[in-house]
């Protein structure tokens, strides 16, 4: 049996609480599973060559009112070792799992008429070609993707710039956990809402073309 397998039933439970939501929030992101220093085939390095292990990508599904219903995918990969010129051998690219992250979120959705599926994702997750596939799947589910790049939009105009212009929705404040050689703090976050031009699939040709 595989992990597959053994996902499925959970999946499919996954599945039916979130028919009988209105929202769901698909949200992934990637770790690392540290296995250095156990007996375990077919492990790959991770952030450092020294390190055995694999990487996950799960795809964990939650209400906006925080309550967790589930996952409905898990993409998993080991990296090549590094060769002796310190290039390593890829047959595929790693960001390949934020589009198959889409992929499954908008095929979820499709079996779902009645909840409305919003895929989330981190900085990583800001590339063309991911908005490029939801275009051609015609966005069956809603994408929400934390910006990395400031891109310029059909006016001519700048992505930041305009968000920032916006007026702030609302504040949260919160205390930043400590991490290596920094303390933690009291911070704060500001939401701003920045809608896409008239016709969305404008902004994603416009992203799409060379």
């Amino acid at each position: 049996m595989n992990a597959e397998a053994i996902a499925e039933p959970h999946i499919a439970c996954t599945e039916r609480r979130m028919a009988a939501q209105p929202v769901a929030l698909c949200i992934q992101d990637t770790s690392s599973a540290d296995f250095n220093g156990q007996d375990i085939e077919d492990l790959g390095p991770l952030q450092y060559e020294a390190q055995r292990g694999m990487f996950l990508h799960p795809t964990y599904v939650v209400t906006p009112n925080r309550e967790l219903l589930g996952t409905i995918d898990s993409w998993r990969w080991t990296r090549e070792f590094r060769d002796e010129n310190g290039d390593r051998p890829e047959d595929t690219l790693e960001s390949d799992c934020w589009i198959e992250g889409y992929e499954w979120v908008a095929e979820t959705a499709l079996g779902l008429p009645d909840t409305r599926c919003v895929y989330v994702a981190g900085r990583e997750a800001d590339i063309v070609s991911l908005m490029c596939r939801a275009a051609e799947l015609d966005q069956p589910a809603d994408w929400l993707i934390r910006s990395n790049h400031n891109r310029t939009l059909p006016d001519g105009g700048k992505l930041w710039a305009s968000v920032t212009a916006e007026k702030p929705i609302g504040e949260i404040r919160f205390i930043l956990a400590a991490r290596r050689g920094v303390k933690s703090r009291p911070d704060s976050l500001s939401d701003s809402v920045q809608t896409l031009p008239s016709s969305d699939h404008q902004f994603l040709q416009h992203l799409c073309l060379p």
